[in-house]
C-alpha cells in the first residue's frame, strides 16, 4: 500500500500526555532515548535494512498527531517509514562526534503536530562496531514498545522474513484497541468503585512536601542507589521464600521508606504497568496505565510483603481499564495525578540478543516524573539500579536522599 492514512483518535492512555504537552510545549519532558551498542562482525547495510523493516512493521513508530480545532486525532500513513540518520564514525573522531550527537538528541524536544514522533540514527564505527540511537515521544510508544521494537530489529538481522499478514493483524488489532471506548468494558463499572475506594483512603500529598510553596526549586538531579549481584539473588531467595517477588519487595520498601520519612502510615502509590492483552502482546504503541495501589506499613516484613502482594493482585484485575478514563468518568473522585510513583522494569524489557553480536543497551534520556516522586527500578549490569527522581521543586534534595536510602536499607535488611 501507498499513500494510505489511517485516522484515528488518540487512546485513553495518549489523551493525558497530550494534554501536559499541550499546556507545557516545547521541552524533552516526554522524550525517551535509547542506545544500542553492537560489537562484533557487524554487517552494517543489512542492520540498516532491518531497522527499516521495523519502521515499516509497527505503525506506533509511524505515528503523526494533528489537530482538527480543539480536538487531536493520530493516523498512520502507510508509506511513512520513520527516517534513518546513518553516520559513518569509523574516523579517529567518531567517539567524540557520536557524544555530540547523542547530546543533541537527549536535549531535543519534537514537534507534536503533523511531524514524526520517532526518530532513528544508526552509526558505523568500524566493522566490529555499530551504534543504534531511538528517540520516541512517549505519547507513540512506551518502554515495552521499544523493547518489542529491539526485537524486530534482531528477528530481521538474523534473517526472519517479513511476515505481511502477522504484520497486517496486528496493525488491525492495534486499530481497533484505539477506537475502543474503556467504558464499554465489562470490567469498568468494578474498576470505578474499586479506585473509588482507594482514592477515599488516601491522603492529601502535602505530606510529601517539605518545602514551601514558592520557594526557589532545588536542582534535582536523579539520586541512585545500586542492588549488586549478590544482593539481589538474596532478594530473589527471599522473595521464592514467602511465594512474592523482587517487584514486590521493591514496592513495599519504597512504601515503607516513604511512610518513615513523611510520618505517614497509609501511603498512596502509583504503579506503572504496561501489560497488553493476548492479541497485541507484540504491538509497539503505548499502553501504559498507573494503578494507584494504598499501601499501609505493617508491623513485619512478613506482613508487609502479604499485604502488598494482595494490593497488586487486585489491582492488575482492572490494569487494562485507563486511570485516565476513569478519572474523568468519576468527577475527580479517582485522581488523574499521582504524588508518588513507582516504575519496576524485568530484565525481559531490556533484552537486546543478536546472533553472532554482543549488545549493550542503555537508557540515556526517559521521561520526567508523572507525580512528584518516581522511584526507577531497572537492570543494570548482574543487578538492578534504583532511582529516585522528582517533578516537584517543594521536595528537597535531602528528603529524595532519605527516602532512597530508606529504601535501601529495608532492602538489605530483608536480604539478611
Amino acid at each position: 500500500m501507498t499513500g494510505a492514512e489511517t485516522r484515528l483518535p488518540l487512546s485513553a492512555l495518549q489523551r493525558p500526555f497530550w494534554m501536559h504537552e499541550t499546556l507545557s510545549p516545547g521541552t524533552s519532558r516526554w522524550t525517551i532515548v535509547e542506545q544500542v551498542t553492537l560489537r562484533g562482525p557487524v554487517r552494517f547495510e543489512v542492520l540498516r535494512a532491518a531497522v527499516a523493516a521495523a519502521g515499516r512493521r509497527h505503525a506506533a513508530l509511524r505515528t503523526r498527531l494533528h489537530r482538527a480545532g480543539t480536538r487531536p486525532w493520530q493516523s498512520f500513513a502507510h508509506d511513512d517509514v520513520p527516517e534513518i540518520t546513518v553516520s559513518d564514525l569509523s574516523d579517529d573522531s567518531g567517539a567524540a562526534r557520536w557524544d555530540d550527537i547523542v547530546a543533541a538528541e537527549t536535549g531535543r524536544c519534537f514537534a507534536l503536530y503533523d511531524a514524526p514522533l520517532a526518530r532513528l540514527h544508526l552509526a558505523r564505527f568500524g566493522p566490529a562496531e555499530a551504534r543504534l540511537l531511538l528517540s520516541c515521544h512517549h505519547i507513540a510508544l512506551d518502554g515495552e514498545a521499544n523493547a518489542i521494537v529491539r526485537r524486530s530489529i534482531a528477528a530481521s538481522y538474523g534473517g526472519a522474513a517479513d511476515d505481511s499478514a502477522t504484520a497486517a493483524a496486528e496493525q488491525a488489532a492495534y486499530e481497533s484497541w484505539l477506537r475502543r471506548d474503556p467504558r464499554a468494558d465489562p470490567a469498568f463499572a468494578e474498576a470505578l468503585k474499586f479506585w473509588t475506594a482507594q482514592a477515599d483512603r488516601a491522603l492529601a500529598p502535602e505530606a510529601l512536601f517539605d518545602l514551601p510553596a514558592g520557594a526557589l526549586p532545588p536542582t534535582h538531579a536523579a539520586h541512585r542507589a545500586d542492588l549488586p549481584a549478590p544482593l539481589l539473588a538474596a532478594l530473589e531467595a527471599r522473595a521464592g521464600r514467602s511465594g512474592s517477588s523482587v517487584f514486590a519487595l521493591c514496592l513495599a520498601a519504597y512504601a515503607r521508606s516513604l511512610a518513615a520519612v513523611t510520618g505517614v502510615a497509609a501511603q498512596r502509590i502509583g504503579v506503572v504497568t504496561a501489560r497488553r492483552e493476548a492479541a497485541l502482546a507484540q504491538v509497539a504503541g503505548l499502553f501504559v496505565n498507573v494503578l494507584p495501589l494504598v499501601l499501609t506499613v505493617e508491623a513485619d516484613t512478613a506482613a508487609q510483603l502479604a499485604a502488598t502482594d494482595r494490593q497488586w493482585r487486585a489491582a492488575r484485575a482492572f490494569q487494562h481499564v485507563p486511570l485516565a478514563t476513569l478519572a474523568e468518568t468519576s468527577a475527580g473522585a479517582v485522581p488523574l495525578r499521582l504524588p508518588v510513583v513507582f516504575n519496576f522494569r524485568g530484565r525481559s524489557a531490556d533484552r537486546f540478543v543478536v546472533p553472532g553480536l554482543d549488545t549493550r543497551l542503555d537508557l540515556l534520556s526517559a521521561t520526567q516524573p508523572p507525580g512528584d516522586l518516581l522511584l526507577f527500578v531497572r537492570p543494570a549490569g548482574e543487578g538492578f539500579s534504583l532511582a529516585l527522581r522528582s517533578g516537584s521543586p517543594r521536595v528537597s534534595d535531602a528528603r529524595l536522599a532519605a527516602i532512597l536510602a530508606g529504601t535501601l536499607a529495608f532492602l538489605y535488611d530483608v536480604a539478611s
